[in-house]
């Protein structure tokens, strides 16, 4: 086997990243040799992971030759030697696929144009996708990139993509996406999915000691069942544009080389200062906002509002639960005469299901808000200092000297017959056993003589 070369061999290839590619290497070299992988979804899952680091890593990374060479030599003889299992071959094939790609080669040959259309017209688009993802000549990657719009678009539900074919490859091949100007044509209608995302309410956590608090989206019932940092609307908000026969959603990654018509994340507004929406279609809330935000917040209502506009005209509103998690108890400590400091609270019921209160210190202003619910639980306390330790107490008097002990025979129970194999024995316990002695005696026996 010739020696591996990578695109952009000749850049330094971190040894951190490299150690890590020598150790998932050789994990993979003993786990694809396991007679268990055949039948354990568990040993297939870890080999797909250990593979999809290897084949996804970025383009110049790789192990030590003197590590990933062998280990591809000896698997490309144990499948020559059909000594793996079906579904360690699968693995095996797939993985040497890749890396012989990543040398310009496929199936033993050299890529070149004819491999390309072949590819094509058995529409093996997955094969395609490899070609784009991995082979080193950047003029043969595009010739596979320009094959799979191609087939994307023979597979479109939109029959407008077919109708112009050649302008939308090409748009898609220049910019990644086939975006559609809203500046001819403004859309019409927009709505939101609920079934496409998992937030169902706005979560308030609040740090009053630093006077800020942080938005989450949660999902399932309630807040405390999962918090969601961020939401992708691809997919869930979906949008009517006049001339094109289907609603669009947002545009994918331009790698994904998808010409469905789409709209781009950036003509797409949350109107609301406390959200945004990220380049990748990511709905996000801002990173933190203060006390003073989050009071005025409360005093709009039990419900968090997103008006979305698209292209610059507002055409749909998300409407969330919004619920506030209880803060901490405020609790002030004395200063040093040991006086509690003075407080001056202020509670303001700012909606029927929550509370809001200013608790004024020195003139240092402090905020929080508490649901109904949570009140009973919540504090605001002024702490005095702790109190000195008390003087010794007195020694205790000497206790007195405990009662003779004596003997007593239990009465209320008939004497037992004894057998003869007992006779002369001494007994201790149950109803023939005298009761223990007080302090300071000896326990005394009962003895049943012949």
């Amino acid at each position: 086997m010739a020696p591996l070369r990578r695109r952009g061999a000749g850049k330094r290839v971190p040894e951190a990243a490299a150690m890590l590619l020598d150790a998932v290497g050789r994990g993979y070299r003993s786990l694809i040799k396991e007679g268990d992988l055949e039948t354990s979804p568990a040993l297939q899952a870890r080999l797909t992971a250990m593979q999809m680091l290897y084949l996804e890593r970025a383009h110049g990374s790789d192990g030590h030759a003197s590590v990933v060479s062998s280990m591809f030599d000896e698997l490309r003889k144990a499948l020559d030697a059909h000594r793996l299992g079906p579904v360690a071959t699968r693995f095996g094939e797939e993985l040497l696929a890749a890396v012989d790609l990543e040398q310009g080669r496929y199936r033993g040959r050299p890529v070149d144009a004819p491999t390309i259309d072949s590819l094509y017209a058995r529409r093996d688009e997955a094969t395609l996708r490899r070609f784009v993802d991995r082979l080193p000549s950047k003029s043969l990657r595009d010739e596979a990139r320009r094959r799979v719009v191609r087939l994307e678009i023979a597979a479109s539900p939109f029959p407008e993509l077919r109708a112009h074919g050649e302008q939308v490859e090409e748009r898609v091949l220049q910019q990644g996406t086939n975006r559609i100007g809203l500046a001819d044509q403004s859309a019409s209608r927009a709505w939101l999915d609920p079934q496409k995302t998992a937030v169902r309410g706005v979560l308030v956590r609040q740090d009053v000691w630093r006077q800020a608090a942080t938005l989450f989206g949660y999902g399932g019932d309630g807040p405390r069942v999962s918090v969601l940092p961020e939401v992708s609307l691809r997919d869930a908000l979906w949008i009517e544009v006049p001339g094109w026969s289907r609603p669009v959603t947002l545009c994918q990654a331009p790698r994904l080389i998808d010409p469905t018509p789409c709209v781009d994340a950036t003509d797409v507004r949350i109107e609301n200062p406390l959200a945004y929406l990220d380049r990748g279609g990511a709905f996000r809330f801002v990173d933190q906002i203060t006390s003073r935000d989050a009071v005025s917040l409360a005093g709009a209502g039990r419900h968090f509002m997103l008006p979305v506009s698209v292209g610059g005209h507002r055409l749909v509103s998300i409407d969330w639960a919004l619920q506030f998690e209880r803060p901490e108890n405020i609790v002030f400590s004395a200063s040093r005469d040991g006086k509690g400091p003075d407080l001056d609270v202020t509670v303001d019921r700012t909606d029927p299901v929550r509370f809001s209160l200013t608790i004024v210190r020195e003139g240092a202003v402090y905020r929080a808000v508490v649901e109904a619910g949570d009140l009973p639980a919540f504090r605001v306390a002024s702490r005095g200092a702790p109190g000195s330790d008390g003087m010794a107490g007195a020694s205790g008097s000497d206790g007195t000297g405990g009662l003779d002990g004596r003997a007593q025979i239990a009465r209320r129970h008939p004497v037992p017959m004894v057998p003869a194999a007992m006779m002369g024995a001494t007994v201790t316990g149950g109803p023939m056993a005298a009761p223990a002695a007080t302090a300071g005696t000896s326990t005394s026996k009962s003895t049943v003589a012949r």
